[in-house]
């Protein structure tokens, strides 16, 4: 399969986190030229700690442990890689033998002899940044409640509802419903605008 049919496979939070990634290169890029070591530091150090792993990652597990189609699969891999592999090159000048020790592990070449990372600004959506965000966050409040209701986070559910007066919300969670269905393990999950009737 080619990089570019691989690219066309990609889902929703995959490009929400192409398009995180690709700001974050860019602010790099700027830092770098600008010596401002800190600021490149705290910029990666954020992104793939708290998008990357604690979001992308476990938001992507079931695309790869579970019954899904072979170009899902595909596409979260090449995700996880280029994302990886690309992060090493930008923690090159700063952690050198660190970077060297784990980039041997995708390649023979030594990462100092690669070329640096090139910002791909069409890769760039704040409309994808901001969708994924919110997705993240009904995530992150499902997992809340899952955890204050001392029901294990693998837990499967039967049913979850979701309520929104809002009706962009509610075309951004059935755009990235797969996401939010296989990352939370529900087995029925309802968007519906308006208020519950309790």
């Amino acid at each position: 399969t080619s990089e570019a049919e691989i690219k066309s496979y990609l889902n929703p939070m995959d490009k929400w986190i192409i398009a995180k990634f690709n700001k974050v290169n860019r602010i790099v890029d700027e830092a770098f030229a600008d010596y401002n070591y800190a600021r490149a530091i705290n910029t990666i150090e954020k992104f793939v700690w708290h998008d990357f792993c604690d979001e992308y990652i476990e938001a992507v597990k079931y695309r790869l442990y579970t019954d899904v189609s072979d170009e899902s699969r595909k596409a979260a891999k090449y995700t996880l890689r280029t994302v990886v592999e690309t992060s090493l090159k930008l923690l090159a000048p700063i952690a050198p033998f660190f970077t060297e020790e784990v980039y041997q592990y995708f390649s023979d070449e030594s990462i100092h002899t690669t070329s640096w990372p090139e910002v791909n600004d069409e890769l760039i959506s704040e409309e994808f940044e901001t969708k994924g965000d919110t997705t993240v966050d009904l995530i992150d409040e499902v997992r809340r409640f899952k955890s204050a209701s001392k029901i294990p986070l693998n837990a499967e559910l039967a049913e979850v509802n979701v309520y929104t007066s809002d009706d962009a919300l509610v075309e951004i969670f059935n755009q990235f419903e797969d996401d939010i269905k296989g990352t939370l393990k529900i087995k029925d999950l309802a968007i519906s605008q308006g208020k519950p009737e309790v």
